[in-house]
């Protein structure tokens, strides 16, 4: 667990699981906890990891599509040259 005011904002996994922490760890701050829900809603933790993975998918494909993208204006550009 990081130290207390680092720049973490909190894990969702451990927001989600706060209510089972032992005695020993303190619970992530109430911010942490109000972002959450405001993002993850009412998501079981393993729902949070199967959405991350998602988004990380999305984003991959995403950047395939702007290379895609860029490499057929480039053609583009190419063919309207005239030679």
């Amino acid at each position: 667990m990081p130290a207390r005011g680092s720049t973490d904002r909190g894990n969702p996994e451990s927001c989600a699981s706060a209510a089972r922490l032992p005695d020993t760890q303190a619970p992530p701050s109430a911010q942490a906890i109000y972002t959450w829900k405001r993002r993850f809603g009412e998501l079981q933790p393993a729902d949070i990891k199967r959405l991350r993975q998602l988004e990380a998918e999305h984003a991959k494909l995403k950047k395939i599509v702007a290379e895609r993208d860029l490499e057929i204006d480039t053609m583009n550009e190419i063919n309207r040259r005239k030679w």
